[in-house]
Formats: structure tokens, sequence, C-alpha cells
């Protein structure tokens, strides 16, 4: 992977002797994939490894399949999202009473992973 070059000079700069290990993670390590199941609908054709621990119906996959191919997928039985974006629930969840009305306004709202 090319990466640009200011990119590379200023995480040199700001990582100092932590650049190296920076670019072996962000080049040679697989990114984890999760998805996160529909309370309803519930389950996936995936073979999953472990649970995000701050979400209870989050996953995390052994592999990275062909999502589109699977009918659970298309069918709304889960989502592939990112396990650092189901963190803001359990967020709400700890900081705000259940029984307490409120109001969200998600201005990243959008189809699609962030």
């Amino acid at each position: 992977m090319a990466l640009p070059e200011a990119f590379t000079e200023r995480m040199r700069e700001e990582l100092g002797g932590d650049y190296e290990e920076f670019i072996h993670h962000l080049t040679t390590v697989e990114t984890p994939v999760s998805i996160r199941r529909h309370p309803v609908k519930g389950s996936s054709n995936q073979v999953e490894e472990d649970s995000v621990k701050w979400c209870l119906r989050g996953r995390y996959l052994q592999d990275r399949p062909s999502f589109s191919t699977d009918p659970l997928w298309h069918a709304g039985a889960y989502y592939v999202q990112e396990a650092s974006s189901m963190l803001l629930a359990e967020a709400f969840r700890q900081l705000i009473p259940e029984n307490k009305p409120l109001r969200v306004l998600d201005l990243c709202a959008a189809p699609g992973g962030k």
C-alpha cells in the first residue's frame, strides 16, 4: 500500500519511535470484521469468533465473507458495523436512564459504514 508522503512524514513526526510499529500494523495486520445482529431477526451464516464486549448483539467474524451473497444479510438479520461504532450505544445506555425521554440527532447517519 502506497501511503501519501505528507501522511507518512506527519505520522513519523507525531509517533517518533512508535512509527515503525504503527506502519507494521497498518500494512500487515488484518482489521477485525464485526457485525451487529438485529434484535428480532437475529443470526448470521457467518462463523463467529468472539462477542464485542461493549455490545450485546455485536460479534467479531473469523473472516471477511462476501456479505452480498448471504441471504440473511439481505433480510436484515445483521449489519456489518465496526465494533468501535457500537460503543456509542453502550455510552448512552450507561449515562442516560431508560425512562428519560431522549432526542438524538445523528449527523453521521447514512446507509453504509463510516
